[in-house]
């Protein structure tokens, strides 16, 4: 979603804060040593912040409100973007027991600093650089058009058969299956796709419509856009490239 996405970045930009100060220190100016420590601690802080929270709201999709957004779809799971988080949090942690530490905290902390900014760098490079432009309405509006150019469809321009189509859906390639009986779109059945599973159900809901209005031209599922929109080509591929629309 745009504003995970918008944190996302304004992480990044706390993390290469921070690490000036490393920056600051060795090369001996005392005002940006002093400037860049006076913030050290506050955007440290702010770090973990938002990093906590670009967690919980990653995995939802682009246009998905923050109202209908779901809390930890991939935090809890195994992937760079948490361990980030949990590096990020050992190095406040060892800023809080440098007393403890004594003499190797300053050690833990800058290799924690170094695996930080590197894991920060493998994890923009694993996801893609993604940005909250990227889903605009006037894009919206451009998917719509796309699919719907052939939206219409009824007994007279069908013929019978099972169609393969596929299109790009959120993540990966959505490949469905569309049978066609007297002239009908009876069963669409997905063969294949790779999208966060709890958005792909609610987004493959929209198979229902199709069936039920025998169109294309349906309501695009709010929050899961992407993924619907992909379906609604993947089955227009089947129909069109893949010879079921009569000449």
């Amino acid at each position: 979603m745009t504003f995970s996405l918008i944190l996302a970045w304004v992480t990044v930009l706390f993390s290469i804060v921070t690490a000036f100060k490393y920056i600051a220190r060795i090369s001996k100016c005392k005002r940006l040593n002093h400037i860049f420590h006076k913030i050290h601690i506050p955007i440290g802080i702010a770090l973990v912040l938002t990093g906590l929270i670009h967690g919980l709201l990653a995995g939802n999709f682009k246009d998905t409100g923050l109202t209908d957004a779901r809390l930890g779809t991939v935090f809890f799971s195994f992937n760079w973007g948490t361990v980030c988080f949990v590096i990020s949090v050992l190095l406040g942690l060892s800023y809080l027991l440098r007393r403890v530490l004594k003499n190797k905290w300053m050690k833990i902390h800058r290799l924690l600093t170094f695996c930080f900014l590197a894991l920060i760098v493998i994890h923009v490079a694993d996801v893609g650089i993604q940005l909250p432009s990227r889903l605009t309405s006037k894009e919206k509006d451009a998917v719509k058009e796309k699919v719907n150019e052939s939206a219409a469809f009824s007994g007279a321009k069908l013929k019978d058969g099972v169609y393969q189509g596929e299109a790009e859906g959120y993540k990966d390639t959505i490949r469905v299956s569309v049978t066609v009986e007297n002239g009908a779109v009876t069963d669409i059945e997905i063969l294949k796709e790779n999208d966060t599973p709890e958005f792909f159900e609610r987004a493959e809901e929209i198979t229902k419509d199709i069936i039920e209005e025998q169109t294309l031209g349906v309501d695009i599922v709010s929050g899961a856009t992407y993924s619907s929109v992909g379906i609604l080509n993947a089955v227009n591929n089947a129909l069109n490239i893949c010879g079921g629309i009569k000449e």
